[in-house]
């Protein structure tokens, strides 16, 4: 028997593991949102109470959500001490902060991701150019296209066919070359022409 297809990780995503202080910041964020701070100093206190229930589980010992919501608890009822206005974590200069952050890194990473993919991209596609048959059909085009493929004589035209496999690198070089002689003398050509 299997897992269940809906706990079965997605192939091909990157699973991050979940921040589970994050989550309890972001319960407690929301479940205080209106609240005055009489009503969050009674949340404050059921958290503590819950804290100490918890203190008395081994299996709550490596928890980091319960701390995480205490904390938080903590933070939003000293921010409220001096105000009568209900919490907003909209209007919370700490929650913004961390949101703005959470936000650039969340782009760098995507940066860096974009970055990988160009590069794994680029590193397909010069081997794809370095593929032998690739390479001979690539030769024989420019030969082609520049009127050589038919006077090329029989040594000439086995070292073409071996360059490719013997060194793919050389075989692109030499291609590039052809290329951009070909588009010179075309230029040269065009230009006495006008002149």
């Amino acid at each position: 028997m299997g897992i269940p297809v809906s706990r079965q990780p997605r192939r091909g995503a990157d699973r991050k593991p979940v921040d589970w202080a994050a989550v309890g910041r972001t319960s407690v964020r929301r479940r205080a949102r209106g609240m005055t701070h009489s009503e969050v100093q009674t949340a404050l206190e059921e958290a503590r109470l819950s804290a100490r229930l918890d203190s008395r589980h081994e299996e709550l010992a490596t928890d980091e959500r319960g701390p995480a919501e205490l904390t938080e608890w903590r933070r939003i009822a000293q921010l409220l001490t001096d105000t009568d206005a209900p919490y907003n974590p909209d209007h919370d200069a700490h929650v913004q902060d961390e949101l703005t952050a959470e936000a650039e890194h969340a782009r760098l990473e995507q940066l860096a991701a974009d970055q990988r993919r160009q590069e794994d991209e680029a590193d397909t596609a010069r081997r794809a150019a370095l593929d032998p048959n690739a390479l001979h059909h690539a030769l024989l085009r420019t030969l082609a296209h520049t009127q050589l493929l038919d006077t090329l004589s029989e040594d000439e035209q086995l070292a073409i066919g071996r360059l490719p496999h013997t060194d793919p690198a050389a075989a692109f070089a030499v291609n590039a070359l052809l290329a951009r002689a070909y588009a010179a003398g075309q230029a040269a050509e065009h230009n006495n022409e006008r002149g």
